[in-house]
């Protein structure tokens, strides 16, 4: 409540872990790698080395020494090896002696898997000369007790015609970026995304959209036709 002088709390670290909370996605058949930063933050900067335990014992052994200059801050790459669905665990920032002077918690996730749902097949509706295509991106529901929520990104819209011609694209070159869940509507105007103009005849609209583990969603609808 009162006093002058330099604090320090009991238990305190001299070496800040940035950010304070470690996470990745994890992908079992391949190595994760979690980028953080030290901070010294005593002023007397030092040599470090990085390691990971969990409760069933050390994870990630520590790997090759980090200088940290007074007060800077230095970027370092921990890797998780593969064949691990899930992992949580502290990370450890260690000096040449072995004492702990930095800790954080980790945590990596297995890569989500995408449900069939995230991806509605798309209807078509012709009014004239004009044609609307509605078509469900993105899922928001329960698998037992988890909330599950799906959203897809780099969406494309390509016209197929029905008579094997190559798909056209209609939509996707600057669709970059998550669509969260919900019903989306797209006018087809008779104008392909190179400027071109589209020829009348017998299509069929894909749309195709990628989910949070890379893997692609595609979707056709009906043969309709664009007089």
């Amino acid at each position: 409540d009162q006093g002058a002088g330099r604090a320090r709390m009991p238990g305190a670290f001299p070496v800040a872990i940035e950010p304070a909370v470690l996470s990745g996605v994890r992908a079992p058949t391949a190595t994760t790698r979690i980028t953080l930063r030290l901070h010294d933050l005593a002023g007397t900067g030092g040599t470090y080395r990085v390691g990971i335990t969990t409760p069933a014992g050390v994870a990630v052994e520590p790997g090759e020494p980090v200088e940290l200059a007074p007060g800077a801050r230095a970027e370092v790459t921990v890797e998780i090896p593969a064949g691990i669905d899930a992992f949580s665990g502290t990370l450890h920032v260690l000096t040449p002696d072995g004492r702990t002077v930095g800790v954080a918690p980790v945590f990596a996730a297995p890569t989500p898997g995408v449900p069939t749902a995230a991806l509605g097949v798309p209807q078509v509706r012709i009014a004239g000369d004009a044609a609307e295509a509605r078509v469900t991106i993105g899922f928001v529901g329960r698998s037992g007790a988890a909330l599950v929520v799906s959203p897809l990104h780099d969406l494309g819209l390509w016209l197929v015609p029905a008579g094997g011609a190559a798909p056209i694209r209609m939509a996707g070159d600057k669709q970059v970026g998550d669509w969260p869940a919900g019903t989306y509507r797209f006018m087809l105007t008779r104008r392909r995304v190179d400027g071109k103009e589209l020829p009348a005849g017998r299509y069929r609209l894909r749309v195709q959209g990628f989910g949070p583990d890379g893997v692609p969603l595609v979707r056709e609808s009906r043969v309709f036709r664009l007089k």
